[in-house]
């Protein structure tokens, strides 16, 4: 499993390119990406339930939800599917947020074969307080198992916990 976990305070190199992917239409596409996004959408869900069971156990409240940061994930995933690296377009996620003046959210990706095998960052678990957007990315390469990128935001926790 890799972990990556950006903060909208590193300096990055480049300007942001967030180039449209082209999409191919018809009736048939568009319900087969709605089902993609439904079984997205539904891993998420999971992935946000493990999160509050996790953080349970170490006595910490449910994560909020961080509706502000939810359609720049959704543009990321769009952004995934499309072939770009995941680590590349968190990049950019993360200097299109400090362009915008955003300079307070953590951006993050893990990368696994299967929702048992995701370990979250202890940011994410042992926070005191944490409201975080999840979004879930499948891609299934020609070769092995499917690949499962979390792709995360969440607000910097308190300096105390």
């Amino acid at each position: 499993m890799k972990v990556v976990f950006l903060g909208v305070g590193l300096a990055l190199a480049g300007a942001v390119a967030c180039a449209d992917s082209e999409v191919t239409s018809g009736p048939a596409v568009a319900a087969s990406e709605e089902r993609a996004l439904a079984d997205d959408v539904a891993l998420a869900e999971r992935v946000r339930a493990n999160l509050t069971a996790l953080r349970a156990r170490y006595g910490r409240p449910p994560a909020g939800t961080f509706l502000v940061a939810e359609p720049m994930l959704r543009r990321a995933r769009a952004r995934i599917l499309a072939g770009h690296p995941a680590n590349v377009v968190l990049e950019d996620q993360v200097q299109l947020a400090a362009n915008n003046g955003e300079r307070d959210i953590l951006y993050g990706t893990l990368e696994a074969s299967s929702l048992e095998s995701i370990r979250f960052p202890v940011k994410l678990v042992k926070s005191h307080r944490l409201n975080v957007a999840i979004v879930v990315v499948r891609r299934f390469p020609a070769e092995g198992p499917p690949v499962l990128h979390v792709l995360f935001a969440m607000a910097e926790p308190d300096q105390s916990d």
